[in-house]
């Protein structure tokens, strides 16, 4: 991906050879340094985020973009990259061929093969995809004012995911943690982006084995399913990051209703959201993302330290108190907002806002 790639994207003007030598080199990578393990155990999509994440720097051509086209919307832009990345993908998708066999990127999934030559090119042609999804996810972020860091990488996770179709996330680990424990422990939460960043990389490493199942058909099955896959993160990436801006344009208006009361905004969204039991990984990152736009990342600190949080059973007495009246509002309009950037819903949440709407 060199400078001026999005001026190459927009204008169809990155060629098969160009995408082939970056296949090359990433391949001569794998050759020196592989890891077999981590390819089969799915560790290679998380290591292969932190790299990108760390290594991300095209704000400026972010806004060279839209200077570009002035009169596009942030949906518009999105759609020009993601189109621009679908064709991208196509050509890119089955480039490793006939060098490559089925039984060959099988041997991944057992234990104890090594890389061959064939299967070596075909990592590569699948590292080559997922950064260039990664960028489009990324490329979507910016555009809608979305800071993507190294130690955020949940939103990145659901965006593959559900391109993936593995639905909604669960954060909730198999110990014995409650909901606010489990978000204030670093090293939980660690252990759960682990184990779903595992999970999608198995996933792309069987859909990668699977394109080469019939060598002759190959080439038009990897260039398909690519550019299928592609549109599907850029699709849910359209979507969320979307959501968080259209999120944070609506707190803004809403910011000085909220000043001073912080607190009980964010234990209002918590109570709201555990309404229906632990916090999905979509869930944890709209709290950080509403907490940051509240200028309330310290008081979000403090709950999860002190482990406070509303019973509904509290939280709904609360808000049928008559001298809460003008807060209530204001509370509801905040969750009405929260509950509209979040893309997926469960009917016990629905209900719980029904019944504070009521009360």
């Amino acid at each position: 991906m060199t400078e001026g790639f999005f001026a190459k994207l927009l204008g169809n003007r990155i060629n098969l050879q160009e995408i082939r030598a970056e296949i090359r080199k990433i391949e001569r990578e794998i050759q020196k340094a592989f890891d077999v393990d981590a390819f089969r155990s799915g560790d290679w999509f998380l290591d292969n985020l932190h790299r990108f994440v760390a290594s991300y720097h095209d704000w400026d051509r972010i806004e060279e973009l839209e200077l570009s086209h002035p009169s596009k919307s942030e949906d518009e832009l999105v759609d020009l990259l993601v189109e621009g990345s679908m064709r991208v993908s196509a050509l890119a998708g089955g480039t490793a061929g006939a060098a490559v066999s089925a039984a060959e990127l099988a041997s991944f999934l057992t234990w104890g093969m090594t890389l061959t030559v064939g299967a070596a090119s075909a990592m590569a042609e699948m590292l080559y995809l997922t950064n260039l999804q990664l960028r489009l996810s990324f490329d979507v972020a910016a555009i809608n004012r979305i800071p993507i860091s190294i130690n955020d990488v949940e939103e990145t996770l659901v965006v593959f995911g559900t391109a993936l179709g593995m639905g909604n996330l669960d954060l909730h680990p198999a110990g014995s943690y409650s909901g606010l424990e489990f978000l204030g422990s670093a090293a939980a939460k660690r252990q759960i982006y682990k184990g779903i960043a595992r999970k999608i990389g198995v996933v792309l490493l069987r859909n990668t084995a699977a394109r080469y199942a019939l060598p002759v058909l190959s080439i038009g099955i990897g260039a398909f399913s690519s550019r299928a896959l592609t549109k599907r993160v850029g699709s849910s990436a359209k979507t969320r990051y979307g959501k968080l801006r259209q999120m944070k344009e609506q707190l803004f208006e809403l910011r000085p209703q909220l000043h001073g009361k912080e607190k009980q905004a964010l234990l209002a969204v918590v109570t709201y959201l555990h309404s229906d039991g632990p916090l999905t990984l979509e869930e944890i990152y709209l709290v950080r993302e509403l907490a940051r736009a509240l200028q309330a990342s310290a008081i979000w600190e403090q709950i999860l330290g002190q482990q406070l949080c509303f019973s509904p059973a509290t939280f709904l007495a609360y808000f049928q108190d008559p001298k809460q009246y003008e807060e209530r509002e204001t509370l509801l309009r905040l969750l009405k907002i929260v509950c509209d950037a979040k893309t997926e819903h469960n009917p016990k949440e629905t209900d719980f806002l029904r019944k504070l709407m009521q009360s």
